[in-house]
């Protein structure tokens, strides 16, 4: 497993790059962890786009209230603070 740092690292840059293409990506070893993982990685990299493009409150809310249901989820699984 990665530790923290580097999985923040790792996870930083994809959302920067905006990189969608990650769903063949192993993570974790455990496949139920690199699956809440991969959703929480992609709603990151969609909260970040709609505010990069300025696009209308509600979507970028809805994002994030998402975004924030999926960190609870990763952190429980994995005791991980999702600070991105």
């Amino acid at each position: 497993m990665l530790n923290e740092t580097k999985l923040h690292k790792i996870s930083a840059k994809l959302i920067l790059e905006k990189n969608n293409n990650i769903d063949k990506h192993i993570f974790f070893e455990n496949n139920f962890i690199n699956k809440a993982f991969i959703e929480l990685l992609k709603e990151s990299i969609n909260s970040y786009g709609l505010i990069e493009k300025k696009s209308c409150i509600h979507k970028i809310t809805e994002s994030l209230d998402k975004k924030r249901d999926l960190t609870v989820k990763f952190k429980n699984l994995t005791g991980i603070d999702w600070s991105l």
